[in-house]
């Protein structure tokens, strides 16, 4: 785990860290509203969100 406190600012790019970006347009409803405090699990087919006190989501990520 990275401390970002004892990391100096500087341009980095985005292909250092990762291979590869996927859009996963998730449903936005009134019923289904995402906190910023949500937590965000990622696997292979699904996004899982959990909003502490209200809710858990289930997405499917190819759909």
């Amino acid at each position: 785990m990275a401390d970002n406190r004892k990391t100096k600012e500087s341009a980095r790019l985005l292909s250092s860290f990762v291979s590869k970006i996927e859009y996963v347009l998730l449903e936005t409803t009134s019923e289904c509203l995402l906190s910023l405090s949500s937590r965000y699990y990622v696997t292979d087919k699904y996004i899982v969100v959990v909003s502490m006190f209200e809710a858990a989501y289930l997405f499917d990520r190819k759909t």
